[in-house]
């Protein structure tokens, strides 16, 4: 696993010290704080850590790595690749949501893209509601799993389920351990958007998370 770094300056100059701010073994675990070793003028590449560190804490890029890891090496996937997913599906946003058509609640149209609406569903799937009873089957949380494709793999969950960042990383880490299987690779993971058969390409996507898949892979 990697480590982010944070940075206190005790005095000024070559003499700054740094701490090292480093993720937990396990998802629940906590972070821990050390000193780090030397100082920044000695310690080549610090700063460039130090930012990307901070960056890194602020956006909650890293608060899902340990469960993206874990099951990763279950389903014996590429970490990196499924972070590059989770980045591209939901920005790392475990109540991500879209109903993917209009639909009716409490009496009110809304589109697919409203926000409102988005918002005022995902209210009503975390109450516990089937969103099947709208004619709805929602790309849900951080991998934008429908609820018929987690059962398809096995997983016997609910919508709500799905917004829980542990059920919905494994069932992601399954659905990317199916189409490696079938021979899907970082040049194909536009599959995941537009199904295994590829048709129509979605070339942009394709290349977002390839970006992602580079940028990640010192993460683990």
């Amino acid at each position: 696993m990697g480590e982010f770094f944070a940075f206190v300056l005790v005095s000024a100059g070559a003499a700054a010290a740094y701490f090292v701010l480093r993720k937990p073994s396990l998802p629940a675990g906590a972070f821990r704080v050390e000193p780090g070793q030397g100082n920044v003028a000695a310690a080549p590449g610090i700063v460039e850590s130090l930012v990307q560190g901070v960056k890194a804490i602020v956006s909650g890029e890293s608060r899902f790595d340990n469960l993206i890891a874990s099951f990763s090496r279950s389903r014996s996937v590429n970490p990196a690749w499924l972070k590059g997913i989770i980045r591209q599906e939901s920005n790392f946003n475990p109540d991500a949501i879209n109903p993917e058509k209009t639909f009716v609640l409490y009496g009110t149209s809304y589109g697919a893209n409203d926000k409102a609406g988005r918002k005022l569903l995902l209210e009503w799937i975390r109450a516990g509601n089937d969103p099947r009873v709208l004619g709805l089957n929602p790309s849900i949380g951080l991998a934008q799993i429908r609820v018929g494709t987690a059962r398809a793999l096995g997983f016997n969950v609910t919508a709500r389920d799905l917004l829980d960042p542990s059920q919905n990383v494994q069932v992601a880490a399954s659905l990317l351990a199916q189409l490696t299987a079938a021979g899907i690779t970082l040049e194909t993971i536009d599959a995941w958007n537009v199904g295994q058969d590829l048709k129509p390409r979605n070339f942009p996507y394709r290349d977002r998370v390839k970006a992602y898949a580079a940028e990640f892979a010192g993460d683990f």
